[in-house]
């Protein structure tokens, strides 16, 4: 099995972000650290909960598409996704998506269920969906980042922030044995879209940022 720090992994998700680029060593760590903080205290108070029952208490609506095919040729795949609305969201879980994550995970070892895969998904939205209905995004609480542009620097909010806080979250409420966010390395391995040599480059490269941006902070 593929180990990487989380850490690591929330850098993963940093590198994604467009004003990555711009920020500072030092707030790089610091804005991952807060966020994973944020996605723990959120899941602190939701332990033990069905993220498929709270959303539709809610009010949320849960399809699951079913007549959808796996697109091994993306890079890029919608698993699940929330969509907010004027009067009601919904969350849609993309089945076949799923099955073949499971299918995956297992042939690394975890012996993970189709339905456990989705209730990993379903915890990751309701996360979004408690920023959506408190009215507040995860970037607005990790607070402004300073990001390096044309000759000065203006505070921006990072996008990446939501997502991970909400993998932190995902993973915690579930009792995942595996972070979120690698398994969706894990399905890249398996399909081919890139080798297990590749992504250890890739994940060396984050950790290595993690170092960096931890030195600059005892300095």
């Amino acid at each position: 099995m593929i180990s990487v720090p989380a850490e690591a992994l929330g850098m993963l998700d940093l590198m994604e972000d467009p004003l990555f680029p711009g920020l500072d060593p030092e707030d790089r760590v610091r804005s991952i650290r807060r966020s994973i903080d944020i996605g723990r205290a959120c899941a602190a108070q939701h332990l033990g909960c069905d993220p498929e029952a709270d959303l539709v208490r809610a009010g949320v609506v849960i399809r699951r598409i079913e007549d959808d095919t796996v697109r091994l040729d993306h890079a890029s795949r919608i698993q699940a996704q929330i969509f907010y609305g004027p009067d009601a969201c919904r969350v849609e879980l993309h089945m076949a998506e799923l099955l073949h994550k499971q299918e995956v995970l297992t042939t690394y070892g975890l012996d993970v269920d189709l339905d456990w895969v989705a209730r990993l998904h379903l915890a990751h939205e309701f996360y979004h969906f408690l920023e959506f209905s408190g009215g507040r995004r995860t970037g607005d609480e990790v607070g402004p980042i300073r990001v390096r542009g044309f000759l000065r620097s203006r505070p921006r909010v990072l996008r990446s922030a939501s997502e991970i806080a909400a993998h932190t979250f995902a993973e915690t409420v579930t009792g995942s044995p595996i972070h979120p966010k690698l398994t969706d390395y894990l399905v890249l391995v398996s399909d081919g879209t890139m080798t297990e040599e590749e992504f250890s480059h890739l994940a060396a490269t984050a950790q290595a940022r993690v170092q960096e941006g931890t030195s600059h902070e005892d300095l």
